[in-house]
């Protein structure tokens, strides 16, 4: 019984959160937050070396590093990726990634709405078993 129990309950809301999550993380790739700003660059403004200190949290050296940044360097912004604890909320199956790429944004798509028909086979079958036993209760 156990095992029945387990096979029903536990492996159909696993799969349920793997359907669910596995297309929120594709929809995010690249997780680093950044979106390019197409039209935009340095113009000058940034460019040339730039000396950066960067220090080392497990020991005490800090080293120094030249940055040389070219009048054509892309210009990136800060874009939310976080499509679960974002700050527009929960966004699923989403509609709007402006990070992505066309085929990204297709795949993710195609991705979300197979994920929430597998949910929904998934309740379904919840449901109807709930149904049966409540129904062989009385």
């Amino acid at each position: 019984e156990i095992s029945a129990h387990s096979r029903h309950y536990f492996f159909s809301t696993a799969c349920v959160f793997l359907a669910a999550m596995s297309s929120f993380y594709w929809a995010a790739f690249p997780f680093d937050n950044l979106c390019l700003l197409e039209d935009q660059s340095l113009n000058g403004t940034f460019g040339g070396t730039h000396l950066a200190t960067i220090s080392n949290r497990f020991n005490t050296e800090n080293r120094t590093e030249a940055i040389v940044l070219k009048d054509d360097h892309p210009v990136y912004r800060f874009c939310e990726q976080d499509l679960i604890l974002g700050s527009e909320g929960t966004q699923y199956p989403f509609i709007d990634g402006i990070w992505m790429d066309d085929e990204q944004h297709w795949v993710a798509t195609i991705f979300a709405w197979a994920s929430v028909g597998v949910i929904s086979l998934i309740g379904t079958k919840f449901l109807f078993s709930f149904m049966m036993d409540f129904k062989k209760r009385f």
